[in-house]
């Protein structure tokens, strides 16, 4: 996902490949995230999540070990308004979710995808003979900007 600047304002790009890394990389963070804090999915009542499409739901609901259906919410808006983004909160909201918990969950969302691309940064840039300093910092870096 990107942005193209041009005289007429921003342009959202997406990649196709989005729920393909949704669907590899959501659950095996979302998992790593709660196990830090001694919890499993199995301790969540609800996701609540951006709908970027239906497919993207789909993969999150396969990625997440949901069944079909089970982000309702999320489809219900993308059945009503198409692809939004903050919009999609109000509707939440509307709904009875409150509005923190999901601003919580999206940007807890973005993190989980800030982790994972850490990550495999850091594994190419080893693997190409880069030098890691200050990897004991990381942890705290990871908490100060949770």
């Amino acid at each position: 996902m990107g942005w193209t600047v041009d005289p007429e304002g921003f342009g959202v790009v997406f990649q196709r490949t989005i729920p393909d890394f949704v669907r590899d990389h959501v659950g095996p963070a979302v998992a790593e995230i709660l196990a830090r804090m001694q919890l499993t999915t199995d301790d969540i009542d609800r996701f609540l999540c951006h709908p970027g499409g239906a497919k993207v739901i789909a993969a999150l609901e396969r990625a997440l070990a949901l069944d079909q259906g089970t982000l309702d919410h999320e489809r219900d808006v993308i059945a009503a308004c198409g692809n939004m983004s903050a919009p999609t909160l109000r509707r939440a909201e509307a709904r009875g979710v409150n509005l923190a918990s999901v601003i919580l969950a999206l940007v807890t969302l973005q993190r989980f995808g800030e982790l994972v691309l850490s990550r495999r940064n850091t594994e190419r840039l080893l693997t190409r003979g880069a030098i890691e300093v200050g990897a004991a910092h990381y942890p705290l870096i990871v908490l100060l900007h949770a």
